[in-house]
């Protein structure tokens, strides 16, 4: 990503560089989608979110223990992460969407 390593980041899926002005503001282009932003830390976001549902949800269902401890482990691993003094985050996420310009 373009911030640190401890930084989200995000780019907003309906920016496009302006041909015209390659140099200015980014255009919104509805509905289109620019395949050149940086997804990675939202893919990561989305697929934790995927895992953690799935398995909660596999526990509620069967009230198999198996699911809770697999849970656990990314839990764990997330929160000890967020606060940890590596993940070093603002407390309010002031800057959570990039768009260039």
């Amino acid at each position: 990503s373009a911030g640190t390593p401890h930084d989200f980041y995000s780019e907003g899926d309906y920016w496009w560089p302006d041909v015209l002005h390659p140099e200015g503001p980014y255009i919104r282009k509805d509905g289109m989608t620019n395949p050149d932003n940086f997804t990675a830390h939202r893919e990561a976001l989305i697929r934790f979110s995927q895992i953690s549902g799935a398995l909660a949800s596999a526990y509620i269902l069967t009230h198999n223990r198996k699911y809770a401890d697999e849970l656990v482990r990314p839990l764990r691993a997330w929160f000890k992460f967020l606060l940890s003094n590596k993940a070093r985050l603002p407390a309010a996420w002031s800057f959570d969407l990039a768009r260039t310009h």
